[in-house]
């Protein structure tokens, strides 16, 4: 803490030094998200916010010095294109990586890391939500498309949404968890997803 108050502090020095000779900054700013809620004190023209757009504070262990009521907005959902049903010991995808323990129904989508879904959500790691229950991502995350164990969720069936991030009926998967589940920060799921991904913006 006493480090970034130095660099606050340096800064502001270096801009009133700029002002004194007569040069003119045309617009300051330091602060990020984590900036924004922890330093609301250091006046500049801008700050660059990112994570705050869709609803995300600062992830623990930090915490915010700003009390704000931040609700997440972005989710991540996919339709069902179709269910094919494996027989005990059958195996799919690259590599064979899912072999069916038992009779399964496997779900496809047209979902995959060319649309930002990280490929370490792969073979479990990962899940999403079928009519209100969570299932796991089968075999690896390919480039469009991707597989869902839905054989516990007797009833879905093609055209069914699955969400990857977001909440569906009592069943929420937030974005902290998939990065955590991906080995990464919820920052770079948001900036994975691409143009690709149509976005939808519903006004509640």
């Amino acid at each position: 803490i006493a480090y970034t108050h130095g660099q606050i502090e340096a800064f502001q020095t270096l801009i009133g030094a700029l002002k004194e000779m007569g040069i003119q900054v045309p617009r300051t700013h330091m602060q990020n998200t984590y900036g924004l809620l922890n330093y609301p004190d250091v006046l500049c023209d801008s700050v660059r916010v990112g994570a705050i757009l869709y609803g995300m504070g600062c992830k623990e262990p930090h915490k915010s010095n700003v009390v704000i009521d931040l609700r997440p907005v972005l989710s991540l959902r996919a339709r069902i294109a179709t269910i094919r049903t494996l027989a005990k010991g059958e195996c799919f995808g690259y590599g064979m990586m899912f072999q069916a323990e038992k009779e399964s129904r496997i779900a496809i989508l047209p979902l995959g890391y060319v649309e930002g879904l990280p490929r370490k959500l792969a073979c479990g790691k990962g899940t999403a939500i079928v009519n209100g229950r969570r299932v796991p991502i089968a075999g690896l995350v390919c480039m469009d498309q991707l597989a869902l164990d839905v054989t516990d969720v007797p009833d879905a069936k093609p055209g069914d949404v699955a969400t990857f991030i977001g909440r569906d009926e009592k069943e929420e998967l937030g974005i902290v968890e998939v990065a955590t589940a991906a080995e990464t920060l919820h920052v770079e799921i948001y900036c994975r997803l691409g143009q690709r991904v149509a976005t939808v913006i519903i006004d509640e």
